[in-house]
């Protein structure tokens, strides 16, 4: 594609499986211009100019969209239009200090969700409890480089791979998946990975250890 361009193209084949339109100046989206992209599978804007508002309503009717990647934009919360059938949505790099539940209920096939370097925090309503609750599907949650104070809480049982480094995080709390009870950690079989490097933890309670007896590789560094 042509670089530098503001706005998505006319002109792009309607079968096109895969359009990649990173590294431009685009900064807003034709309302309805990617639903007649019925084909469309993967949708790359990395590193572009988007707003929220530039983006609103545009990728509520793209009926095949699995991958979307919105990183290195201008976005300050989470799209609440993603379509049903999206599997990986990459948000790194951007300003996002807000998220709500009823993003998430949209795209429950979710498999892979990306939000590192932003500004998520959980000393306020940026990251509320069980916000992430509706992806029962996801295997990939990426929150590296926020501001984060705790490991969230009601994240999905099915998460297998989980990155939270270069937070603020003193604590991790046994309520992490999908609940608030300590003894909920022990029902996290599925968790493979946790990166917790670069963060402000002192201990971790016993329960949350006995959880993690499934976790395959773990990084975690105690910081006096």
């Amino acid at each position: 594609m042509e670089e530098n361009i503001l706005h998505v193209p006319y002109g792009i084949p309607y079968n096109a499986r895969y359009v990649l339109l990173m590294n431009n100046h685009i900064n807003s989206i034709q309302l309805d211009l990617l639903n007649e992209y019925v084909s469309m599978e993967f949708l790359v804007l990395s590193n572009n100019l988007l707003t929220d508002g530039a983006i609103e309503g545009a990728f509520e009717g793209v009926p095949a969209l699995k991958r979307l990647y919105l990183d290195r934009n201008l976005l300050e919360s989470v799209p609440t239009d993603l379509p049903f059938s999206l599997e990986e949505l990459r948000l790194d790099n951007n300003q996002l200090g807000v998220m709500s539940e009823a993003a998430w209920a949209r795209c429950p096939g979710l498999l892979v969700l990306s939000l590192s370097n932003n500004s998520l925090g959980n000393g306020s309503e940026s990251l509320p409890n069980t916000v992430l609750s509706p992806l029962c599907n996801l295997r990939t949650l990426n929150l590296d480089y926020n501001q984060l104070t705790s490991v969230p809480l009601g994240l999905p049982l099915s998460i297998k791979e989980l990155y939270l480094k270069g937070n603020l995080i003193e604590q991790f709390r046994g309520g992490a998946f999908n609940g608030i009870s300590e003894e909920s950690l022990l029902n996290a079989t599925h968790l493979e990975s946790l990166n917790l490097e670069g963060n402000r933890l002192k201990q971790i309670q016993t329960t949350v250890l006995l959880g993690l007896l499934y976790c395959f590789h773990w990084i975690y560094t105690l910081n006096f």
